[in-house]
Formats: C-alpha cells, sequence, structure tokens
C-alpha cells in the first residue's frame, strides 16, 4: 500500500510535466504546419518596368527565393476589352508593365522583410511592390505568441516536476535515515542505498509515460472533439505515437533521475 502511494506521489508530477510536453509538440506541431502552408501561400507582388532576367531574383533579404510565377498580362488585357477600343488595347499592351508573384522557400520574419523590401527597392527595374505586410504582421505574431507561450508554459511545469519530485525524494531518505545508516555503516554506497527510490521512479516513469501515450492515442482517435473542422482546414498535427511514446518515456526518465541525483549529490555534500 505504502509503495502504491509512493508511486501516485511521483506519477502525478510527472503526468503533468508529460501532458504539458504532449501539449507543447501539438501546438508546435501546429504552428509548423500553419506555417508552412501560409509559406507556401505567400508571395510578394513585384511590378517591373521590363521582363525579369533569368537568375535575378534568386536570394532576397538573405532568404532565397523558391519559385517567380509571372502573372498573365493577356488576362489583364482581356479584362478591359469591353471598356476599350481596340487602339487603347494596343496602346496599353505597350505600356502594361510587367508583374510577377515572388515564392520564398521560408516564411520572413518582420526584421527579414524589411530587408527584402529595401532590397527590392534598390532595384531600378522594380518600381512597386506589394508584399501584405499588414496581414503578414498579423499572421507571424500570433504564430511567434503561441509557440512561446506554450514553451514558457512547459518550462514552468518542467521545474514544478523537478521540484516536487526532488521534494518526495527528500521524504523518502528521510523516512529510510535509520536504514540507509546501518547500510552505510556496513560499508554500502549512498548510490546503493537509493536503489529502492531509484526503482520507485523508473516504474513511475513508466506508468506516467503509459498514462500520457494512452491520451494521445484516444485525442489522435478523437481530435473533432478539440480540434473543430474550420481549424483542421487551415492545419493539421502529424504524431508519430511511437517516436513520442519513447520521447516521453525518455524525459520521464531524465526528469527522475535530475531529480534523484541532485538530491543525492545534496546530501554527499551535507550528509547531516
Amino acid at each position: 500500500m505504502k509503495f502504491l502511494n509512493n508511486l501516485i506521489s511521483f506519477c502525478i508530477p510527472l503526468i503533468t510535466m508529460l501532458f504539458a510536453l504532449t501539449i507543447f509538440t501539438i501546438v508546435s506541431s501546429a504552428v509548423e504546419t500553419y506555417q508552412e502552408k501560409i509559406r507556401n501561400d505567400y508571395s510578394i507582388v513585384i511590378v517591373t518596368k521590363t521582363p525579369l532576367a533569368e537568375g535575378e531574383l534568386s536570394k532576397i533579404g538573405g532568404i532565397e527565393v523558391e519559385q517567380i510565377v509571372p502573372i498573365d498580362r493577356n488576362k489583364i488585357i482581356s479584362s478591359f476589352k469591353n471598356r476599350l477600343t481596340q487602339n487603347s488595347l494596343r496602346f496599353l499592351d505597350q505600356r502594361l508593365p510587367y508583374f510577377y508573384q515572388v515564392y520564398l522557400k521560408q516564411f520572413p520574419t518582420m526584421s527579414e522583410l524589411d530587408g527584402i523590401m529595401e532590397e527590392l527597392k534598390s532595384k531600378q527595374s522594380i518600381y512597386q511592390i506589394e508584399t501584405f505586410t499588414k496581414n503578414h504582421s498579423q499572421i507571424y505574431s500570433l504564430l511567434v505568441l503561441s509557440s512561446k507561450i506554450v514553451f514558457i508554459l512547459y518550462v514552468i511545469i518542467v521545474l514544478f516536476a523537478i521540484f516536487i519530485i526532488s521534494k518526495q525524494v527528500k521524504i523518502w531518505f528521510y523516512e529510510h535515515k535509520e536504514r540507509i545508516a546501518i547500510m552505510k555503516l556496513h560499508g554500502a554506497s549512498l548510490l546503493y542505498s537509493a536503489k529502492p527510490i531509484i526503482i520507485l521512479t523508473f516504474f513511475s516513469s513508466i506508468l506516467s509515460t503509459f498514462i500520457v501515450v494512452i491520451f494521445i492515442i484516444l485525442f489522435s482517435q478523437n481530435s473533432s472533439l478539440i480540434f473543430s473542422e474550420e481549424l483542421k482546414e487551415i492545419t493539421t498535427i502529424n504524431f508519430n505515437i511511437w517516436y513520442e511514446s519513447v520521447k516521453l518515456l525518455l524525459v520521464s526518465l531524465a526528469i527522475s533521475f535530475v531529480s534523484i541525483f541532485g538530491v543525492l549529490t545534496k546530501l554527499k555534500i551535507k550528509p547531516n
């Protein structure tokens, strides 16, 4: 019964920490997928006096250009057919500038976007640029804010979990100080004396990971209960169950043993 109580005491902070890590992974995956989606959709529109030479814009603002798509001038001219005469259309064809959509290999930050604007403005053939700065700023700020908030919460919960587990380890050492003292008199090391608590935390880590993995499986099968269909249309969550299970187990074991050996180190320095 006492072993079960100790097991639960260790499992609670571990489960909380692993849940936080899972949520952080889910949000990060959603943000990365959405960022990739808007990167594919986002383009900078430029207007030039003359056609762009091949390879003229291979890299701008330190970001490589994925592709440059010319906007069909014939479609633009055709839209004026019912409003202009043939002579006016021919004149428009002669005077109409060249329009291009520039797609980048990565979604630019605000500072990178400023650098892109400056570089494009320095080119004499380009006389108009549209970066859709307002929409870009709102989307990028939202992505960065979401990632930072979840990461900060995760760090706080990890520190909290280490603190709680360390306290549980100290309590265990206090409860077994007489047995540990006897073992040390017979030549046993402090690490050997702590073998029961190490085994306890090992099983706690496995049990905590198992509980959280069950949650992940249930979540992956019933994600519609949390994410609406509208949200699924703009982002997806890529989740490898086996990879996440191993990662959670390793993190759980790492946190547990860091807490234990932190307490052991302190006890060695201050044995009293």
